[in-house]
């Protein structure tokens, strides 16, 4: 996985935007029924985007939307 250091505003919205496409026509609600990530990569890159996104929302806003449109994305 890449990003930039400081994304520009244009990458955030193209990454939020990538991630409702992927959604679909379905409703948020819906992911509940998804089965439960057991993959073990999946999981410690989650883990890790999970840790930096603190550090993130305080030193760039676009760079802290990110990591969230890109777990979304590519787990």
């Amino acid at each position: 996985m890449e990003w930039s250091a400081h994304p520009t505003e244009e990458d955030a919205r193209r990454e939020y935007e990538r991630t409702w496409g992927l959604l679909g026509s379905r409703e948020i609600e819906e992911l509940l029924d998804l089965p439960v990530m057991s993959d073990p990569v999946a999981l410690a890159t989650l883990d890790v985007l999970n840790k930096i996104v603190a550090p993130a929302l305080f030193t760039d806003a676009n760079l802290y939307s990110w990591p969230s449109a890109e777990w979304s994305t590519s787990v």
